[in-house]
């Protein structure tokens, strides 16, 4: 029988065995499910449209199984302002670096990777978590709030968010390409013209009877 593995139910982060507290996030496994009728008030965020996107598919595919994390996307939703992609808020595919409740400082990649088995990278956070809803969309300085499972409201301060580049991804295997050195053109020695019509085997010098001669 293989072992059970326990995960945080925040942010999804592996928890040692017998160990209910993450140290993540914080938050400790919850024992039972929140009540569902809680008001739960996020921190305003700026979301891309893709963002936006992503969090109404987590409402789709986790409202059966997760209503609670279901309850912290609706508020999202509903705290959010839509911003174009060059905003520099987190967004899909950001590295965050946070620190929660003052805190050792961490950093995670934003992944919109569905992580309900628990296999995530520790260098990976799902969106599909309460601290990846609580980190999408803010920008460095912000304070976001972490609604917890166990009716905790932790606080993460946001201090680097690094967006990927998917264009200078893409001059970065095009410039090598486009500074190829262009071949070196052929070269072709110049030979002087032979004389051409009667004389031309006369030789030069005395006696020679030269153009005026033909």
């Amino acid at each position: 029988m293989s072992a059970v593995e326990n995960h945080c139910s925040d942010c999804g982060a592996r928890l040692p065995r017998g160990q209910g507290l993450c140290a993540g996030c914080g938050a400790g496994q919850a024992s039972a499910e929140p009540p569902q009728d809680e008001k739960i008030e996020m921190s305003p965020s700026s979301l891309t449209a893709r963002d936006y996107s992503v969090i109404e598919r987590i409402l789709v595919r986790r409202a059966a199984d997760d209503p609670w994390l279901a309850l912290i996307a609706r508020a999202k939703l509903a705290s959010a302002r839509l911003v174009p992609a060059s905003a520099g808020a987190a967004s899909v595919g950001s590295r965050v670096v946070f620190r929660i409740e003052g805190g050792v400082l961490q950093q995670r990649t934003l992944t919109d990777a569905d992580r309900r088995d628990g296999n995530t990278s520790s260098a990976e956070l799902a969106v599909a978590t309460p601290l990846g809803l609580a980190l999408l969309g803010m920008k460095p300085g912000d304070l976001a709030v972490l609604p917890g499972r166990d009716g905790v409201r932790r606080r993460a301060w946001i201090e680097m968010v690094e967006r990927p580049s998917a264009e200078s991804a893409d001059l970065s295997r095009t410039r090598p390409r486009a500074m190829a050195a262009a071949p070196a053109p052929k070269v072709v020695p110049l030979r002087p013209r032979a004389n051409r019509g009667p004389g031309k085997d006369w030789p030069s010098g005395p006696g020679s009877p030269g153009p005026s001669a033909a």
